[in-house]
């Protein structure tokens, strides 16, 4: 997994790459909500470690790919069958930052769901700052 981002970050588009993410975003698809915190969390972090670099021309995703991706998550967050843990959430955050461009002209309740895991993350991250940095931060917001 440490020669995937190398080769993703060089701006230059291969397609064994472009084949390899559409492989790990389909096997996504495969994975069902009770192997979300162990076959998930890796198959999350595989895609996510072949994302291209934010400032080249190279197509993360195609845009129904993309959808399925946001789709499997959220299949997994409304799921009975397991409890997401906090790693699979930060794994899920980081592929939504990669596809919110890909996914920005495509309207739909995927949005509402994308929206919810970033309330979600910023409260949990707030919540675990030291009651002292919220105090100033929130000083610092009134002046």
């Amino acid at each position: 997994m440490t020669i995937i981002p190398a080769i993703a970050k060089t701006k230059v588009e291969s397609l064994r790459l472009d084949r390899y993410r559409n492989e790990q975003a389909d096997r996504l698809s495969d994975i069902k909500a009770s192997r979300a915190n162990t076959d998930g969390l890796l198959c999350l972090r595989r895609l996510a470690a072949s994302a291209p670099d934010l400032e080249s021309d190279v197509i993360f995703l195609a845009q129904n790919r993309a959808m399925n991706v946001v789709i499997v998550c959220q299949d997994w967050a409304v799921s009975d069958d397991v409890e997401i843990n906090e790693e699979v959430d930060e794994a899920m955050m980081l592929i939504f930052v990669l596809l919110v461009p890909i996914l920005q002209s495509t309207p739909g309740p995927h949005w509402e769901f994308i929206w919810d895991m970033v309330e979600g993350y910023l409260e949990v991250w707030f919540c675990s700052l030291p009651k002292y940095e919220v105090y100033s931060s929130s000083l610092e917001s009134i002046h």
